[in-house]
């Protein structure tokens, strides 16, 4: 599925649209899962201008310190086209999260840096 979804990351960037995005919770529990920032990140590679993201990520129902690194990956892969789509938990998992404010900020000043 990684492959076909970069595939067709790259017919949207031939066909002109703007963006490409994976939905997190479409991987959980499925037999086929995969792993939704290695899938951008093979779409980073196939591509030059369109953006890329994964959406629904729940932070504190991540590990933030893997998550930190993921996104800088991503950021570091296709600078300037990697966004993403970050919110809270809810439930028992949204009292593990941890550092989510400071990880946010270091993550914008890392792979956005201010120019000018």
């Amino acid at each position: 599925p990684a492959q076909v979804l970069a595939s067709m990351a790259r017919l949207a960037e031939d066909r002109g649209w703007d963006g490409f995005f994976v939905e997190r919770s479409l991987w959980y529990g499925r037999s086929d899962n995969v792993d939704p920032f290695i899938t951008i990140g093979l779409a980073a590679s196939r591509t030059s201008r369109i953006r890329l993201g994964v959406l629904d990520i729940g932070m504190p129902a991540d590990d933030p310190w893997q998550l930190e690194r993921s996104v800088l990956t991503l950021a570091r892969m296709a600078p300037g086209r990697v966004i993403m789509g970050v919110g809270g938990a809810t439930g028992p998992a949204s009292c593990t999260g941890c550092a989510t404010r400071s990880m946010a900020r270091r993550i914008t000043s890392m792979a956005f840096p201010r120019t000018g």
